[in-house]
């Protein structure tokens, strides 16, 4: 006789050796009788996930549940689940030349011009195009003519470029743009949203297209896209697409033109701001390796194609601050370098260094970023100087001044972005001041200016030789202002560097022998000016006097770094020298202190 328990263990172990059976009751037997809808509401019911519903019992020949390609919520996964992306590549030139053949071929056809690049997909295409055709936009030049065949705007799809939009904004569209192709009569406006204008303006008017070599007249785009013809109207238009599609457009014409003036609180409602564009573009990697920079053939600006592009002259007053600002940091510091641009000259005029903040977080002595509010304020002043941003400046604190992969690729977008649309050349300078290199010859410390050219898809940075500027006695009222400027600004920073401490036991190195007494970081500030202002004297000015002026000019410097900061750095005789000490003492004089005066640039 058989118990309850042995009744169940047969029960288990014939379903188990009959794979076909079924455990359920027949409740939840699903009926082939559709009359009623049963069978409509189960299957509904199954798509719901209703719990009522019981799950198939498992017959051991499907895959493990946790094993199959779905997501939590039952969905197929895809493809490239979890796979982590690839960082952005760098477009090499030839790239660049199979985008412009395949744009005059494919024209937005961006799945074939992908196919016709071999190198990138449809998405990275049409990306790098957008962008294009934005700095086609505000550089006032026209679009391929197998562009302008599926519309005249500037824009992925064609429609008229918004000057307001976020694209616009990110890639330098600035709001007189709009205003000085209006001036130029620009044939670009063809494709460009004017203020007030229809959101089917693109339809009605005629699209300014071009040839291979983006100049020329501009001429209406007919159905094939190539010859002249009449605009369309919205009669011809309307006859080619479907009354269904008619009637839904006219429906939303209509209620358009009813809508109704907004209320009192939507007009006094508070705006969002727009920022403008950060002068940072494009992907730049974290490799700290130092290149060396190639030099360039040739004079500058001669239009030779191995020469230095454009000549540089440089304002005295822009070197001194830039290597004042440098020496009062550990870590890495940033500023704008602004100017002139002539582009008829091939020339570049730096007129004045601009000191900014650093962005928060940028902590690391290898590395710096541009805070954006002070980017904002830095360019607001050189607009009310009629200046241009032609040039960045940053240091190496404690290493030599030669550009790293990432100050290359820096420098790489900004040149890009402050591209010349009227002679084709980049006039943006990158420069690298080194202050505190054990390896300096002298305590005068080092500026690199340099900027960076592509050859076979890498970045090779070249050497700028500059024109500097020679001034008359020592430096004015409003010079040691701008000094006094850059003190303050650094103050509160957590990352000042202690001027108190040793730099090094030497104040010079000729062929490889240290000469000269120890020098603090606050000694080796003051000589590095001293003997930059010096080396910017005119011929004949270099006098007794002047320096004099000039030394009591950096000890108020000195002084007003001690009042500001909150520190000594001038130390007593007594505190300083001991009687072992007697004749260095005696060999720097001014009562212990190594100043400026003591300490000479070894000859050459």
């Amino acid at each position: 006789m058989t118990t309850d328990a042995d009744d169940a263990l047969i029960a288990k172990l014939l379903a188990e050796d009959n794979i076909y059976s079924y455990q359920g009751t027949f409740e939840d037997c699903e009926s082939d009788d559709t009359e009623h809808g049963h069978s409509k509401r189960r299957k509904k019911a199954k798509r719901r996930g209703d719990p009522r519903i019981r799950a198939p019992v498992s017959t051991g020949r499907e895959a493990p549940r946790d094993k199959l390609e779905v997501t939590a919520t039952g969905r197929r996964k895809r493809k490239d689940h979890g796979a982590a992306r690839e960082a952005g590549k760098t477009w090499s030139d030839d790239e660049e030349r199979l985008f412009l053949e395949a744009l005059d071929l494919h024209g937005r056809n961006w799945k074939a011009a992908a196919c016709h690049m071999g190198s990138r997909d449809a998405r990275q295409v049409a990306s790098h195009a957008q962008k294009f055709f934005v700095k086609l936009a505000f550089t006032g030049r026209l679009l391929p003519s197998k562009v302008a065949e599926s519309g005249c705007g500037y824009t992925l799809s064609g429609k008229l470029l918004d000057p307001e939009s976020a694209a616009a904004r990110a890639y330098g569209f600035k709001e007189g743009m709009l205003k000085e192709l209006q001036d130029q009569a620009s044939p670009s406006l063809a494709g460009i949203r004017q203020p007030g204008q229809e959101g089917d303006a693109e339809k009605e008017n005629g699209c300014s297209v071009a040839s291979n070599s983006m100049v020329g007249p501009a001429v209406h785009s007919g159905p094939a896209g190539g010859a002249e013809g009449p605009p369309k109207t919205r009669d011809s238009q309307n006859s080619a697409v479907p009354k269904a599609h008619q009637k839904k457009r006219l429906r939303a014409e209509q209620q358009l033109e009813v809508v109704a003036e907004p209320t009192e609180y939507a007009k006094s409602r508070p705006r969002r701001e727009r920022q403008e564009p950060r002068m940072a573009l494009g992907h730049t990697s974290e490799s700290l390796e130092l290149l060396a920079c190639q030099d360039f053939v040739g004079p500058p600006g001669s239009g030779a194609p191995q020469a230095q592009p454009f000549r540089v002259s440089v304002n005295p007053q822009a070197t001194v601050l830039m290597d004042l600002h440098a020496h009062l940091s550990s870590t890495e510091v940033i500023g704008l370098l602004g100017g002139v641009w002539k582009a008829d000259r091939r020339h570049i005029e730096v007129v004045r260094a601009f000191p900014c903040r650093r962005a928060v977080g940028s902590q690391s002595g290898t590395s710096v970023e541009l805070d954006p509010s002070a980017e904002v304020e830095t360019r607001a002043l050189m607009q009310a100087e009629d200046l241009t941003p032609v040039g960045w400046y940053h240091s190496h604190p404690v290493f030599a001044p030669r550009p790293s992969q990432k100050d290359c690729e820096n420098q790489r977008n900004y040149q890009v972005l402050f591209r010349c649309g009227e002679s084709e050349l980049e006039p943006f300078l990158g420069a690298i001041v080194g202050p505190y290199h054990l390896q300096l010859p002298s305590p005068a410390s080092q500026v690199t200016w340099f900027m960076v050219r592509s050859r076979r898809g890498a970045l090779l940075p070249h050497n700028v030789r500059i024109e500097e500027g020679k001034r008359a006695g020592a430096p004015g009222a409003a010079e040691t202002e701008c000094w006094r400027e850059v003190v303050d600004m650094v103050a509160p920073d957590a990352t000042r560097m202690d001027l108190a401490q040793p730099w090094r036991p030497c104040s010079s190195i000729a062929s490889g022998i240290p000469e000269g007494p120890p020098l603090s970081r606050a000694q080796k500030l003051e000589t590095s000016l001293f003997i930059r202002l010096q080396q910017q004297q005119q011929d004949g000015e270099s006098s007794v006097k002047c320096e004099g002026d000039i030394g009591d000019g950096l000890k108020e410097l000195v002084g007003h770094i001690e009042t500001s900061w909150g520190v000594r750095l001038r130390v007593k005789p007594a505190e300083r020298c001991g009687p072992e000490d007697d004749a260095t003492c005696e060999q720097a004089g001014n009562g212990g202190v190594v100043t400026a005066a003591s300490v000479r640039e070894p000859a050459a």
